[in-house]
């Protein structure tokens, strides 16, 4: 055998040996933590189960209106309270001398209420005279008073484009909402979700109203104060349509003003959505008829009785384009409110 052979015959005999001791050794065993048996290579580990997927949100709620309670927002108010428990504390006899100073704190109270019905209609509700303690007040203060508005009738949403050239007027009259009770018209000031409100040929209202201005909440309906004509102890009073309704329990109150919401949504009322309508229904058009961009037929009329040269296609698109960014810029706020409702909403419900 040649001498340069044998180193690699060696190398080769010993790498031979080498595997055939780990081929005849035994598999080590595999333990876990804590535990006694052994467990293959093989066999697989077992694994915790996957936690449960967590439902989906349940759909939110639809808002229910509820009736602001009463607060005395306006010192005026509260002045006028103080007056009347001294009034009432005081003798038959002695009351006369009392009365200039109901008067003055009523005209005073009636002067701020009527700015506040056009300013903040929430804050002139919260501070509407308790109608439980109307009718201890001398006739004379009483007739200062707001008036109690409660019916079901038509508000409608008004846009105003044109204005008489040079006239000071005021941008945010340029959109208002009225209504008609009793023969009477009223300008109505709201909040929160009746401003989302297009115009409705049928709604209860329920408000006060001061020198032809109306503030109304967005609930349909008013919960009866203790000791107010119409209150019952047996049950839920609330007024709502201009009538007084008296429910089993606060429980159904949701139910009720779902039910009175519904009633604006309905299909007879709203008969022409979506066609072409006539003079016997009254309803909405679709989206696309009053949305997007359309082409405006102005027509200049000149009358003998108004001052001034009729107004000009410039001074037309500078009064009416302001009025349609105000319009959509209102939108975007209000989507943007009712968002973020929505998700503090549900934010709270899975607290």
């Amino acid at each position: 055998m040649p001498r340069n052979l044998r180193p690699w015959l060696a190398l080769a005999a010993f790498a031979a040996a080498v595997l055939t001791v780990l081929a005849l050794r035994p598999d080590p065993e595999i333990t876990t933590p804590g535990a006694a048996t052994a467990v293959s290579p093989l066999t697989e580990l077992p694994t915790a189960a996957p936690e449960p997927l967590a439902p989906p949100p349940a759909a939110l709620p639809v808002p229910v209106a509820t009736p602001t309670p009463f607060r005395p927002a306006l010192p005026a108010t509260a002045a006028l309270l103080a007056w009347h428990d001294r009034y009432l504390a005081t003798t038959p006899a002695d009351r006369p001398a009392l009365l200039p100073e109901g008067l003055d704190l009523a005209h005073a109270r009636r002067a701020e209420l009527a700015a506040l019905i056009r300013t903040d209609p929430e804050a002139a509700l919260a501070s509407a005279y308790p109608r439980a303690r109307r009718a201890e007040l001398p006739a004379a203060v009483a007739a200062e008073l707001e008036d109690l508005v409660s019916a079901r009738a038509e508000l409608g949403v008004i846009q105003t484009c044109f204005h008489a050239p040079g006239a000071a007027h005021d941008p945010a009259e340029d959109l208002y909402r009225a209504t008609v009770i009793a023969g009477r018209e009223y300008r109505v000031h709201t909040y929160g979700s009746r401003l989302g409100d297009a115009s409705l040929p049928a709604t209860s209202l329920v408000g006060i109203g001061l020198d032809g201005h109306l503030a109304i909440s967005p609930a349909r309906l008013r919960v009866l104060e203790p000791g107010e004509p119409g209150f019952s102890a047996a049950g839920l009073a609330v007024e709502a349509d201009g009538r007084v309704t008296v429910l089993p329990s606060p429980d159904d109150l949701p139910a009720f003003s779902a039910a009175l919401l519904a009633t604006e949504q309905n299909p007879v009322v709203n008969a022409a959505d979506s066609g072409a309508g006539s003079s016997t229904v009254s309803g909405r058009p679709t989206a696309a008829w009053t949305q997007g961009a359309k082409a405006l037929l102005v027509i200049r009329v000149d009358f003998s009785d108004l001052v001034g040269v009729p107004i000009n296609k410039f001074d037309g698109n500078k009064q009416i384009t302001p009025g349609l960014r105000r319009q959509r810029d209102q939108r975007r706020l209000r989507r943007r409110r009712v968002h973020a409702r929505e998700q503090l909403q549900y934010q709270r419900r899975r607290l």
